[in-house]
């Protein structure tokens, strides 16, 4: 199920851009991949979703911070790391529940102007986190949201990485998820490079310092 959802936002991403669709199937991909060596797949996994314990929960009071005992009982609602919630799911012990910034509400005005919202203020790994969630969940409309959320934000993020130049960016760089900032980054050295060759000053050949040297 997992796979088959992971490869379904791939493509619906990739109907529309072929090279902003490959470079998001790279990305995305660690929102269904545990990885070792991935620092933001590790950072992303400790993304906190809200549960429902189904039954008494023995030894886990730790992951609840208002929790005064040892155990949760049944029916307490906690937020908990993605990566327990996970498990927990998969054995019937927890029910998941899609975090705040992704309801229907949320969605609604994620639809109306996602532009104008700051995303990395709801979650540094909000589409990650996201399609975790519609896979989990096998949720279409929750991943169509979040591909028409990515391109309409996209555009915006390309239009600026390539014609702000040396103008300061950083408030626009701080409403970008850790997805949309890498991919503004790479989209602005890509821009740098072009200026470059188009004043061949990426093709000019220099004297070696052995040959110069008096």
């Amino acid at each position: 199920q997992s796979t088959w959802g992971l490869v379904s936002f791939q493509k619906l991403v990739c109907s529309r851009s072929f090279a902003v669709g490959r470079f998001v199937r790279v990305a995305m991909s660690s929102a269904l991949r545990n990885s070792y060596y991935d620092l933001d797949a590790i950072l992303m996994e400790e993304e906190r979703l809200p549960v429902k314990f189904e039954i008494d929960a023995n030894h886990l009071g730790i992951v609840d911070p208002g929790c005064v005992t040892d155990s949760i009982p049944a029916g307490s609602r906690v937020d908990i790391p993605m990566w327990l919630a996970t498990a927990l799911g998969t054995r019937g012990t927890v029910t998941l529940s899609v975090p705040k910034y992704l309801r229907q509400n949320a969605r609604q005005h994620l639809l109306a102007d996602a532009r104008a919202l700051s995303l990395a203020d709801r979650s540094p790994y909000f589409y990650e986190v996201g399609i975790r969630m519609a896979v989990l969940a096998n949720n279409d409309e929750l991943a169509h949201v979040l591909r028409r959320t990515f391109y309409a934000r996209c555009r915006e993020i390309l239009d600026n990485a390539s014609n702000m130049g040396s103008v300061d960016c950083s408030e626009f760089v701080r409403r970008l998820t850790v997805l949309e900032g890498e991919l503004f980054s790479k989209s602005h050295a890509a821009a740098d490079e072009l200026v470059k060759f188009k004043r061949r000053q990426s093709s000019l050949i220099r004297p070696s310092a052995v040959v110069t040297r008096k």
